[in-house]
């Protein structure tokens, strides 16, 4: 059997090498130092000492190449219409792209034991409540039609299908918790993590050997197939520090019942880690949202992160020119030809796309590394509604016209042959329509898909879906909000004057129980979920962007 990990680890099992406590540290809250430092009531107090792995750290300039010893199964490829599940870890080395770029500054990984396994691709990045972030412009409460905002939502009185009392009623504002949190009628939350304070687990199973990062940013939940968590599943953290190797990409694992039991950083090293997305093989992609001369391309890199630590995180091809790079997603309609996009912070940063020249499905961790054809969108406007786009290779081309017509784009989400996102400072969010090689602006002033029920409609194809979730970055309104099919807009819960600062990192576990959302500045991190115990019906859309109330002066340069 496999050997065990920390508080996941199993008596039966190979023992692993176990560190020692770790040495005294001072409080940032300068108290005194101790061998296990208490953490605030809030949050819970730890009781035991947790053990952990002393994982080997992991230097190196190329890309890594992948274990001589994982586990491919070739049966396991799927067809275009195949559900058949791909396997992560392939017998033979990565291929590497034609023309690999050294790594710098290089970065460090914290490694697991444990393999995973992964859900079915499908053509929607999200088949349960996940990355619900869609930061939009403030509204500022208040909506462009008095009949679009609603001071709460009617609910049925009972579940049809469980027969339990519905408690939840959202944007009936009545309830606030212990740490300030203005919430919904039927909702609870609890604060799970600070920045630089150790994370105390659930059931007296102790603390972390680390200190939670700071500054939370994007982040999403992954299924859990470790055998010793059956049931159980991890959400990733962007930490979005900009002092350089101080950024990375912290797990935290949860049990079936959504209990805490475990905290560790799965990619050290990095700068900035902003925004990402997720793949269709469930690992995660985190983007380095910097310029700087001294770095790889003189900008940041996209890095592919297993949320397990099983696999060293390694960047791959798309982003190895360099840039300040924010969002990713992708469309695998046609799997001998996927597509996968991401987006740039500033002016001259085009939505650019990528098409594997070989997409390997029986090794998908080697289909973003290898080489392939790198395309940059070139907007045509008609008139203000939108217009028509095709995709370039000349990336000078493309970088001269985006600051006429996307700038500075952020969050990005691919659903059913539309490609949303988000050009942030001129507050329009585009839809691509990906065959008819269309597109229509629309305006985020009041905020996403305002006076737009028909694509709302067009995102909760559930019909268990009843609001598409999505958050705020400051101000009075940082919190969570959605929109359901109607149209109609509705508060889930506010941060109050306790925290006004962005709202980042809102995802749902896999049985949308639980839903997590953090305030970045503060470097909080709480855990809400339905005082009647349904899940969260919803689906979510990647396309956050940040507040730019304000003057905003255009720059010169970049």
């Amino acid at each position: 059997e496999l050997p065990g990990v920390g508080a996941l680890g199993d008596s039966n099992q190979i023992s692993p090498v176990i560190s020692p406590v770790a040495p005294p540290v001072q409080d940032s809250m300068n108290q005194p130092a101790t061998s296990n430092p208490s953490v605030e009531p809030s949050i819970g107090t730890p009781t035991a000492v947790v053990r952990t792995i002393s994982p080997t750290i992991q230097t190196q300039q190329q890309p890594s190449q992948s274990p001589s010893n994982a586990v491919k199964d070739s049966s396991l490829r799927p067809t275009k219409r195949s559900t058949s599940l791909p396997s992560l870890y392939p017998t033979r080395s990565t291929q590497l792209p034609t023309a690999s770029i050294p790594m710098s500054p290089t970065p460090t990984f914290s490694p697991t034991l444990y393999p995973t396994n992964h859900i079915p691709p499908s053509a929607s990045p999200s088949t349960y409540p996940t990355t619900a972030i869609v930061d939009i412009t403030s509204p500022t409460r208040t909506s462009p039609s008095p009949e679009a905002k609603l001071t709460f939502a009617p609910t049925n009185s009972m579940d049809i299908e469980s027969d339990v009392e519905v408690t939840y009623r959202p944007g009936n504002l009545n309830n606030i918790s212990e740490d300030g949190l203005i919430m919904s009628e039927g909702l609870t939350a609890r604060m799970i993590a600070r920045k630089n304070r150790f994370v105390a687990y659930d059931n007296n199973l102790g603390s972390s050997s680390l200190r939670f990062h700071e500054r939370p940013d994007f982040g999403a939940t992954f299924p859990d197939t470790r055998p010793t968590n059956m049931g159980g599943w991890v959400y990733v953290s962007n930490s979005e520090m900009e002092e350089t190797g101080l950024g990375g990409v912290g797990a935290m694992t949860f049990d079936k019942d959504g209990n805490l039991i475990d905290y560790k950083m799965v990619l050290e090293g990095t700068t900035m880690n902003c925004g990402g997305g997720k793949t269709p093989w469930d690992t995660w992609i985190s983007c380095e949202e910097v310029m700087s001369a001294g770095s790889e391309g003189g900008g940041g890199q996209i890095y592919e992160v297993d949320p397990l630590g099983v696999r060293t995180a390694e960047n791959i091809t798309m982003g190895r020119d360099g840039g300040r790079f924010e969002s990713f997603t992708y469309d695998i309609r046609d799997m001998d030809k996927p597509r996968f996009f991401a987006t740039e912070d500033r002016r001259r940063g085009p939505v650019r796309r990528f098409t594997p020249d070989d997409a390997n499905w029986d090794d998908p961790w080697s289909i973003l590394k290898g080489s392939g054809k790198l395309e940059f969108l070139l907007l045509n406007q008609s008139d203000e509604s939108g217009g028509t786009f095709t995709w370039i290779e000349d990336k000078v081309t493309a970088q001269l016209d985006a600051p006429n017509t996307h700038p500075e784009c952020e969050g990005i989400e691919a659903i059913d042959g539309r490609l949303y996102f988000v050009a942030k400072h001129i507050k329009v969010l585009f839809i691509l329509d990906l065959d008819d090689m269309t597109y229509t602006r629309h305006s985020t002033t009041n905020g996403a898909f305002d006076g737009s029920p028909d694509q709302v409609s067009r995102i909760l194809k559930s019909p268990d879906d009843d609001m598409l979730y999505f958050t705020e970055e400051g101000g009075s309104d940082a919190g969570v909000h959605g929109r359901n099919s109607a149209g109609q807009y509705f508060t889930i819960l506010e941060g109050g004057d306790n925290w006004s600062d962005e709202t980042t990192g809102l995802s749902f576990s896999p049985d949308g129980k639980h839903m997590y959302v953090a305030f970045q500045a503060h470097g909080a991190l709480f855990d809400v979920s339905r005082l009647d115990g349904l899940p969260f019906h919803g689906a979510t859309l990647n396309i956050k962007y940040h507040n730019t109330e304000g003057d905003w002066i255009q720059p010169s340069e970049d």
